[in-house]
């Protein structure tokens, strides 16, 4: 559990989601869902909680993916769960602890492997591969759904490209990769490559979530030739995501983004009119204090609020 990444148990769902459509076509419902998903994956580490949270959705066979101990400074601390829901296999990737400096370390790695992807991603997926592969060999009849939010976005469309590339399931297993916050994952050639990827149905199946000016969907910048995969669905800061289908991405580089990044920094809720948005649904009240002096990108990341512009259980 992170200090800035947990929230009271009392703000999860407490009833079940609904069942999941048999189709692959974007939904936002099923979009609450892996949300939601994907703040569980922070908190796999508090199993007490983690397993009461399940119990209330009535999502079976948990499994807890983690990358082993190393008493290297900077390791992968890659970790998430697993979990079977309307006949189902949900992965769900824990996304950036602020705490961490092997997290940060692979967001801000900006090197690209041999296929343009983005390394420290890459690493962080290496980090626990063997549970995802042997997770998705053995997923439920009704198909494979992926999700996370920052980091765990990047680690879910990571693992989906390499499910298909390595022929561990068919493309066709998987039903969706829903993303929260993600950052870009490759290049312009990786992301093309991963768009294609069986027979072009990850692309169509990739659905990326931005609220309002969250600075992750805005890194690692176009101006290093870095592209987004997969469709886009955004919202205003403090709206709802509408009920539209998602638009394939296009990138258009631009020289200013990365002072475009810096000089939205500089937008802290001391300088500008406050939102009157729910504060962060943290268990210390301290640490909800200080989110709430967060420069306004960063504060659009945090998955809550994300979560209070998808829809309700049902």
């Amino acid at each position: 559990m992170g200090l800035f990444t947990a929230i009271r148990l009392d703000a999860y769902p407490s009833q079940p989601f609904a069942a999941l459509p048999t189709d692959t076509a974007f939904s936002l419902r099923v979009a609450g869902a892996l949300a939601w998903a994907a703040q569980l994956a922070y908190e796999v580490l508090t199993p007490d909680k983690f397993s009461q949270v399940l119990r209330q959705w009535q999502w079976t066979n948990p499994q807890t993916i983690q990358a082993a101990d190393s008493p290297v400074v900077g390791s992968s601390r890659t970790k998430g769960f697993a979990a079977t829901w309307s006949d189902c296999t949900i992965i769900a990737f824990a996304g950036t602890e602020p705490n961490q400096f092997s997290d940060w370390k692979e967001d801000f790695t900006i090197l690209r492997d041999g296929r343009g992807a983005h390394e420290g991603f890459e690493n962080g997926l290496d980090a626990v591969w063997t549970t995802v592969e042997r997770i998705a060999r053995e997923s439920a009849p009704g198909g494979l759904y992926l999700t996370g939010h920052s980091l765990g976005g990047a680690l879910a469309g990571v693992a989906a490209r390499r499910l298909i590339d390595q022929r561990i399931i068919d493309a066709d297993r998987i039903k969706g990769v829903y993303t929260i916050g993600m950052p870009r994952i490759g290049d312009a050639d990786y992301a093309q490559a991963y768009d294609a990827a069986g027979g072009q149905r990850l692309g169509q199946r990739t659905f990326r979530l931005v609220h309002g000016q969250d600075i992750v969907t805005k890194v690692p910048p176009t101006t290093l030739d870095f592209a987004h995969v997969g469709c886009m669905l955004a919202c205003p800061r403090g709206g709802r995501f509408p009920a539209a289908t998602p638009t394939p991405t296009i990138e258009r580089p631009g020289t200013d983004e990365l002072f475009d990044a810096a000089w939205s920094l500089l937008d802290l809720p001391i300088f500008s009119t406050d939102d009157g948005l729910p504060a962060y649904p943290s268990p210390e009240h301290a640490i909800a204090m200080a989110v709430a002096t967060l420069p306004k990108p960063i504060r659009d990341h945090l998955p809550d609020r994300y979560l209070a512009a998808l829809p309700a259980l049902n």
